[in-house]
């Protein structure tokens, strides 16, 4: 049972657990496959998360926001292969931010 009240020290370091676990999990099998149970495993607690993301949605979304950085980063080394039109380098942009550590940024 999770406790009734929590400080704010305690739901910034459960928020930032919930995410990095997400994100570790996303590295290894893509964002498309990992559910919450995987995450509630590694953690070892229940599916009380909404007490810290009050939508599903917010806790992608915060997730992906620490993305970010590699995001921008990544996007100038794409398009600027002369290979490669804006439209062309859509596909493979996409699928790097979808798929894994192994073809992605989502680390």
């Amino acid at each position: 049972m999770p406790k009734v009240a929590y400080s704010e020290e305690d739901r910034e370091r459960i928020r930032n657990e919930l995410v990095s676990v997400r994100l570790a999990l996303m590295a290894k099998q893509s964002i498309l496959y990992v559910i919450l149970e995987q995450i509630f495993k590694k953690l070892k607690f229940a599916n009380f998360f909404l007490f810290f993301f009050p939508i599903k949605e917010d806790f992608v979304v915060e997730t992906l926001y620490l993305q970010q950085t590699k995001i921008i980063a990544y996007m100038p080394k794409l398009m600027s292969d002369p290979a490669l039109s804006w439209r062309d380098a859509v596909k493979p942009f996409l699928y790097s931010c979808t798929y894994g550590e192994k073809n992605g940024i989502a680390i």
